[in-house]
């Protein structure tokens, strides 16, 4: 086994069968996945959560991504430094190597809380101008010293017929401003087409991870890998 890796062949040959039947491609269920991967040092336990659909003829993912830190202080603010090694990526518009844009946004979720608005990056639902990929972060509090950073994505990855489709091509672009891609969703269509079609609500998604964290349940019930330090659950 092996980290999560998603090539256009993998959304050329489920787009396949979806079109064609099952004599065609590979199932669709065979792009969704559940990993955990654990760090002693600094003590920090990341979950990565893909679930595939296909909506109106194209495939959409809902990709759920956390980190949870053990032993953070009772301000949150103090896992800051912590979260910048992480080097948290939102797309590749939206990646650590520039510090302003992710660093701005995780702190802005951190000090503005609930349903203020303070400014832009505050909004509930973000986008990536670039790629137009919509996510939501959210900071919580897992018990008295454990906080975890939730960042849920929502992607149009296109109809997989062929590997110029602007939908996937616009993924593997690099060369734009991450500030400027920093967007509000404003009136959604990726996220809300997919939340309709799917039957496990994005909270719910949140506070099922967060209960696999939370008890190291993963532990039991995943399947660990020899060759990494991570533990892998397939449908």
């Amino acid at each position: 086994m092996a980290p999560y890796q998603l090539a256009f062949q993998h959304v050329q040959l489920a787009m396949a069968r979806h079109r064609l039947g099952a004599a065609y491609g590979i199932p669709l269920s065979t792009l969704a996945v559940t990993e955990v991967y654990r760090s002693e040092k600094p003590r920090t336990t990341s979950l990565l959560c893909i679930q595939p659909k296909v909506v109106q003829g194209e495939l959409y993912m809902r990709v759920q991504q956390c980190i949870k830190f053990d032993h953070a202080q009772q301000d949150q603010r103090s896992v800051l430094p912590r979260i910048e090694k992480e080097q948290l990526s939102i797309c590749s518009h939206l990646s650590w190597p520039d510090p302003e844009a992710m660093t701005a946004l995780v702190k802005c979720k951190m000090l503005h809380p609930g349903t203020e608005l303070r400014c832009p990056t505050c909004q509930p639902l973000l986008k990536c101008s670039a790629c137009d990929m919509e996510f939501r972060v959210v900071i919580e509090r897992l018990d008295h010293d454990t906080t975890a950073v939730f960042i849920t994505k929502w992607m149009n990855m296109g109809c997989g017929e062929t590997p110029q489709d602007p939908r996937w091509q616009r993924f593997l672009t690099e060369d734009y401003d991450p500030v400027a891609c920093l967007k509000a969703a404003g009136e959604s269509d990726l996220c809300w087409e997919y939340e309709r079609e799917y039957e496990q609500p994005c909270d719910d998604l949140r506070k099922a991870n967060a209960l696999v964290l939370a008890d190291r349940r993963y532990q039991q019930s995943y399947e660990r890998s020899a060759a990494y330090d991570f533990w892998i659950q397939v449908p």
